[in-house]
């Protein structure tokens, strides 16, 4: 909190603006300026003396929050470039029965009648792996969002792939 040159909360908004994790370490300070430096962004604050078990779990903390932030990224991205792709014609390549049987299982999916509560019908692609069933869920999910009359509350949500 009592830097030579600064205050230590100025010098964390700054890190804390370039996306760098912090975690503030003081002599000084109360609950106030606990509270204060996590709501201009710091991972956590700890006064010291610092006990090191409690250090090194809170760094560990903050290094999977990094990870779960970048693969949130990772899937926004991935997200919006398969909306992209598929507003230019991303579609279901081949003519065998099977493919053909997703597409008319889609366009079926599509023309269920919202239920009650204005929300499109929940659905669970299944299969092995490999088989297009990521391509096939985002192409639902793309139509449902181009689709007037299946639009429900969840259509502009982004598409969550979870493996």
């Amino acid at each position: 909190m009592r830097l030579p040159d600064d205050n230590g909360l100025d010098v964390l908004s700054e890190f804390v603006a370039k996306g760098i994790a912090v975690i503030v370490i003081t002599a000084h300070g109360g609950v106030s300026d606990a509270v204060h430096a996590v709501k201009l962004g710091a991972t956590d604050y700890l006064k010291k003396p610092i006990d090191l078990e409690e250090l090194l779990l809170i760094v560990q903390k903050s290094e999977n929050a990094v990870k779960v932030n970048y693969s949130l990224d990772y899937s926004r991205q991935r997200n919006n470039h398969a909306i992209q792709h598929a507003s230019e014609g991303t579609k279901l390549l081949g003519e065998s029965l099977s493919v053909q049987n997703v597409r008319a299982q889609i366009v079926r999916i599509l023309q269920i009648d919202l239920l009650e509560n204005d929300i499109a019908p929940t659905v669970m692609v299944t299969g092995e792996a490999g088989t297009g069933k990521d391509l096939a869920a985002r192409l639902l999910h793309i139509s449902c969002r181009q689709n007037v009359q299946v639009k429900d509350k969840r259509s502009d949500k982004p598409f969550v792939d979870i493996d």
